[in-house]
């Protein structure tokens, strides 16, 4: 039975009915995306593949820290130029990890520009 302040959360899957003791059920999502491309490298697919396990495997090593990876995007421009893009999503699940720790985990293999969702 819900109580005053609690929030309704609703698991889509399986239609499971849940509520949350007030705050914010949202947590922020960080969002960079690994590019390189054939005017910089010979291969450019092989060199997004190393620097996302390498992030990967740091990542993991950080407690309550999710990673989301999604397929490697081939994008071809008119000049011949072929570009490869993977697209990371990194969430915390509590404070004892901060952003400034994941930001210099994945600088540490490549710098990126960082959004949140």
């Amino acid at each position: 039975m819900k109580k005053y302040g609690e929030k309704k959360i609703v698991d889509d899957v399986n239609g499971k009915i849940s509520y949350n003791q007030g705050g914010n059920t949202m947590s922020r999502t960080l969002i960079f995306e690994l590019i390189q491309d054939t005017r910089f490298s010979d291969t450019p697919k092989g060199v997004v593949s190393k620097w996302t396990t390498k992030i990967e495997n740091k990542l993991k090593k950080l407690p309550t820290v999710t990673i989301r990876t999604y397929p490697t995007r081939r994008v071809e421009f008119a000049d011949g130029t072929i570009s490869y893009r993977k697209k990371i999503h990194v969430n915390k699940e509590t404070r004892k990890v901060t952003w400034d720790d994941i930001y210099s985990v994945i600088n540490s293999v490549k710098a990126c520009y960082y959004s949140f969702i």
